[in-house]
This record gives C-alpha cells, structure tokens and sequence, in this order.
C-alpha cells in the first residue's frame, strides 16, 4: 500500500511563515554555534557524574 498526500494550501502557508520567521538570520557556521550547560545544584556526592 501506498500513501499519497495532497499539497494542501493551509499547509504550505504555514511552513512559509514558519521559514519566514528566521529571514536576515546569519548563517550557520562553526563559530556562530556554541553552547553552555546550566550545571545547577547537584547535591553532595553526586557532582562527579557530570564531569565529561
């Protein structure tokens, strides 16, 4: 069996306006991405399981 779809106008307005949210953003690249973890509070005894 085989699924067919439909292009469905409601569908692909809302991915344009999705796709539009992100315009003038820069590109990615390597040097744009970087990334920070919240330790928190680990409780006494349980910080060395977060150590990478």
């Amino acid at each position: 069996m085989k699924l067919k779809f439909k292009q469905q106008a409601y569908q692909t307005a809302a991915m344009q306006t999705v796709v539009d949210c992100f315009k003038g953003q820069p590109p990615v690249t390597a040097e744009a991405i970087s990334y920070r973890i919240d330790p928190g509070k680990a409780k006494k005894g349980v910080e060395d399981l977060f150590l990478v």
